[in-house]
């Protein structure tokens, strides 16, 4: 959320301080943002499932990074356009993405929690634009670019990562017999819910 909640915040200002047009560009750049939405969420959809939800929120936390890498590279408006089209189709694949994990993770009875204590991803809204503003006015763009293209990247490895552990151990439980038998429930990406 930091990264993707954030853009709308903190791109105007550096857009209009740094780059000739950078009103008119950034008006452009809305426009190109709502047509990649509208057009990419049914190719994105098709695309995760076919890959797998986990894949699509990898691919597209390395976008972000590269739409951030490509605004802070671009200083005029087809750079920054084909910039915001890979920025877009990474938001495209993550938000999907990150509901879809939320409910393979829950059941029936716990799905209302799962979800409850996944917006607290909306701090990102609050904390992106304070830290990209921060960095903005103490190393400008470059500083603004680089510190959100690293929270894309750390969270595509840690995504990564994470989908490569194996899931935690259960403990067993006594059945009313006196042996034990081990406990089992849905594992998913190192999440284990007990049925």
């Amino acid at each position: 959320m930091a990264v993707y909640g954030q853009w709308s915040a903190t791109l105007a200002p550096y857009l209009t301080s740094h780059v000739a047009g950078g009103v008119e560009i950034y008006a452009c750049l809305v426009s190109i943002n709502g047509a990649v939405v509208l057009i990419g969420n049914p190719l994105a959809r098709r695309f995760i499932e076919r890959t797998g939800a986990i894949h699509g929120l990898v691919i597209g936390c390395i976008l972000f990074a590269l739409g951030e890498i490509g605004f802070m590279s671009a200083d005029r408006f087809w750079g920054l356009a084909v910039s915001m089209v890979v920025f877009t189709i990474g938001e495209v694949l993550v938000v999907p993405c990150e509901y879809m994990l939320v409910d393979d993770i829950s059941n029936d009875r716990n799905r209302g929690s799962y979800f409850g204590a996944h917006s607290f991803s909306t701090v990102g809204n609050f904390i992106g634009p304070t830290l990209g503003g921060a960095m903005l006015g103490a190393f400008g763009g470059v500083g603004m670019f680089l510190l959100f293209a690293g929270f894309a990247s750390l969270s595509a490895i840690l995504f990564a990562v994470g989908t490569h552990m194996p899931p935690p151990k259960v403990a067993a439980q006594q059945s009313p017999a006196g042996s034990s038998e081990a406990t089992s429930g849905p594992h998913i990406r190192g999440a284990c819910l007990v049925a």
